[in-house]
C-alpha cells in the first residue's frame, strides 16, 4: 500500500513539474492515440524531408566504401557545413501554421506564445549561425555539426509537440471530411455561377 502512495505522489510531482514548463505544459491533456498519431506524422515528415541527406549518404557509401563507416562518412560529408539547420528551419514552418490555426469554438493551442517565441528564437539564431558558417567565420567542423544537430533535434521535438496538440484539438479524419465537404460545396456554387454567366 505504501508503495502505491509513493508512486502516486511521484506522479503528481511529475505532473506538476510538466505543467510548469511552458512548451510541454499541455502534454498531460493529450490522448495517447493523438500523441502516437503525431509521432507517426513526425517520423514520416522527417524521413521524407531529409531524404537528400540519408539517401545521399547511402549513395556516397556505395561510391566510396560499402560499410557502416562509409555511411557515416557520407552523413559527415553532407552535414559538415550546418545543412541540418536548413532542414530544422523547414520543419518549424508547419509549427507556425499550427500555432495560428485556431477554429472558433474549439480548444485552443496550449502555450501558444512560448511556442512562437521558441520557434522565432531558433529561426533567428539558426539564420545567424548559418550565415556565419557560409561566410567562413564558423567554428570547427565538429562544432558546426554539433550545433546544427542540436537545433535539428529541438525542431523535431517542437514539431512533435505541436502536432500532438493539434491532433488533440482536432480529429484529422473529421477535419479532412469537413474540408472535402467545403470544397465540394464551393465547387458546386462556382459551377452554378459560371453556368449563369
Amino acid at each position: 500500500m505504501w508503495f502505491i502512495r509513493i508512486i502516486n505522489k511521484c506522479k503528481s510531482i511529475l505532473l506538476m513539474l510538466i505543467r510548469s514548463i511552458p512548451i510541454i505544459s499541455g502534454l498531460p491533456d493529450i490522448r495517447w492515440e493523438d500523441f502516437m498519431t503525431s509521432v507517426n506524422e513526425t517520423v514520416v515528415t522527417v524521413l521524407i524531408s531529409t531524404m537528400p541527406i540519408w539517401l545521399g549518404a547511402f549513395l556516397v557509401m556505395v561510391e566510396q566504401d560499402i560499410s557502416f563507416n562509409g555511411y557515416w562518412l557520407g552523413l559527415d560529408t553532407l552535414t559538415r557545413k550546418g545543412e541540418l539547420i536548413l532542414y530544422a528551419s523547414s520543419l518549424l514552418a508547419p509549427v507556425i501554421w499550427i500555432l495560428f490555426w485556431d477554429k472558433p469554438n474549439k480548444t485552443r493551442f496550449p502555450s501558444k506564445t512560448s511556442h512562437f517565441v521558441c520557434v522565432f528564437m531558433i529561426l533567428v539564431i539558426s539564420a545567424g549561425f548559418y550565415a556565419k558558417v557560409l561566410l567562413g567565420a564558423g567554428e570547427g567542423k565538429a562544432g558546426i555539426q554539433f550545433f546544427s544537430s542540436i537545433i535539428f533535434g529541438l525542431s523535431i521535438f517542437i514539431l512533435l509537440i505541436a502536432q500532438a496538440y493539434r491532433n488533440n484539438i482536432v480529429d484529422p479524419a473529421k477535419e479532412f471530411a469537413n474540408q472535402e465537404h467545403d470544397f465540394d460545396k464551393n465547387y458546386q456554387r462556382n459551377s452554378e455561377r459560371r453556368g449563369r454567366l
